[in-house]
Parts: C-alpha cells; structure tokens; sequence
C-alpha cells in the first residue's frame, strides 16, 4: 500500500536553480493534492564571534541588535518567498 502524501517539505536557498526543483514539487503536490511546506534555514553567529562582539560592545546592546537584525531578515526571507512562489506559480500558469 503506498502511503498518502499530504504534505511536501522543500527546503530551499532561494536561489534561481532551486526554482526548477519547486516545479517537481508543485508537480507532485497537484498530483496529490498536496500542500507544500517552504523551508529556509539562517546559520545563528557562533559562539566564538558572539563572544568577540560582547566584548567590544555590552551584551544588552549586543541582544538588541540582533533582535532588530532578526526581524528585519524574517522579513526580507518572507518577501523573497512570497516573490518565488508568485514567478513559480507565473511559469507554471503561463
């Protein structure tokens, strides 16, 4: 028996390339009437660099940079797969 797909991950770097993967995978979740779950990860900064930056400036100034930081690359992450999923779902229509 093959099991029923409902869901379909696609981990992307966003780049042009990864486009061509995203038809596969709008392909396959049409065929099963799937939906499609985008994933694209950030790299937190490492121990070491953080632990420079602290010293230099405070760590509560440190922390607040990084949430403004944080917010502000969610953002940037979320119009760029809004935009992907607009020119995937263009090509695939047109």
């Amino acid at each position: 028996m093959v099991p029923e797909i409902n869901r379909i991950l696609f981990p992307t770097d966003l780049s042009e390339t990864s486009g061509f993967a995203f038809n596969y995978a709008a392909g396959l979740a049409n065929r099963y009437d799937a939906s499609i779950v985008i994933m694209h990860v950030l790299k937190d900064v490492t121990h070491g660099s953080d632990s420079l930056i602290t010293s230099v400036i405070s760590e509560e100034r440190w922390q607040e940079i990084l949430t403004r930081k944080r917010a502000e690359v969610i953002e940037k992450i979320q119009r760029r797969l809004e935009n992907f999923c607009e020119e995937t779902r263009s090509r695939l229509s047109g």
